[in-house]
């Protein structure tokens, strides 16, 4: 299913837009991440996606047809809650087939497609347990599959995994992401974690108050950022001045060295894993560079130690 978005805007109240003129093309069998701060509207578009928000201006289409006042139900999406929504006095094979039933599948189908998702997601073994002894990631999984059980032709996701430890968030959205490629349905997901964005999605879409800010690859918004705000929200961003042209370095970029063109103090480190991440009082300003903690272990910076740096390359020109 493709989606084409063209010229939305909300408005709630009397309240500034929500969205502003927005264009945007989902092509079919992709999955777009939704990314920005609370507030830029990614949710409000989410919605007016699944119809549970009334079109105030601007088109929306299914493929080539205009769909702006069809009903939720008649638009055939599936929509995945950060709370989950399950029905707590049902079982977990219950509350996948809930939405079967409703639409008067057979026993038989009904049964099938149930038992084909408790194996997709994992629980095949808890049909019959209540959904109240399941665990946070195991309430989502039951959630995933009473969206995909009903094959709908868009899948939406509003910030699925933000209730789950870290772990388990990165182990979700995994499956999610084996699951949507499986299937091949057209899938929107709303996250504002910029790393979930980066793992799971085709496209990113970066959002900033009702607007657009950028659409690309992973790898495109993250290496080529279009502006500041794309530049400082996909990651740690240094923003350097360079000739009078605004710069962008990430900390990947700056190469600390026994000796080198640059020099600064040491503010502060952090130990991240793998990764040893040091603030540095410069004379190009303040900077953040990474290195790897094996690195770390053999010459422990501390506050107020001078060291040598490079930046690598000319950085990203930001306007």
């Amino acid at each position: 299913m493709q989606i084409e978005c063209k010229g939305i805007s909300f408005k709630y109240d009397q309240a500034a837009n929500a969205l502003e003129n927005l264009e945007l093309s989902i092509r079919s069998g992709e999955l777009i991440a939704l990314l920005g701060p609370s507030g830029c509207g990614k949710t409000t578009l989410l919605r007016l996606v699944a119809g549970l928000l009334p079109m105030q201006e601007g088109e929306l289409y299914y493929n080539e047809q205009e769909i702006s006042s069809w009903a939720p139900q008649k638009r055939n999406t599936a929509m995945v809650f950060q709370s989950y929504a399950l029905f707590p006095h049902l079982t977990v094979s219950e509350n996948i087939a809930y939405g079967l039933k409703a639409k008067k599948f057979t026993k038989s189908e009904v049964k099938k497609r149930t038992d084909d998702y408790l194996s997709k997601v994992h629980l095949k073994g808890m049909a019959n347990r209540m959904v109240q002894e399941l665990s946070g990631g195991q309430q989502q999984r039951v959630a995933l599959a009473r969206a995909l059980v009903l094959k709908p032709d868009v899948l939406l996701f509003d910030e699925p995994l933000s209730n789950l430890d870290e772990k388990l968030r990165v182990k979700m959205r995994r499956e999610i992401r084996m699951l949507q490629r499986e299937s091949g349905i057209t899938t929107i997901y709303v996250t504002h974690d910029q790393e979930e964005a980066m793992a799971i999605a085709d496209r990113i879409v970066v959002m900033d108050a009702g607007r657009i800010q950028q659409i690309g690859s992973p790898q495109e918004v993250y290496s080529n950022p279009k502006n500041a705000f794309v530049a400082d929200f996909m990651g740690i961003s240094n923003m350097i001045d360079v000739k009078g042209e605004k710069r962008m370095f990430r900390p990947e970029h700056i190469a600390i060295l026994p000796s080198g063109s640059h020099s600064g103090k040491v503010k502060w480190t952090e130990h991240l894993g793998s990764i040893q991440q040091i603030c540095l009082d410069t004379d190009l300003g303040e900077i953040i560079a990474h290195r790897f903690t094996t690195e770390a272990v053999e010459d422990d910076l501390k506050a107020g130690e001078i060291v040598h740096f490079e930046l690598a390359g000319n950085g990203i020109v930001i306007e």
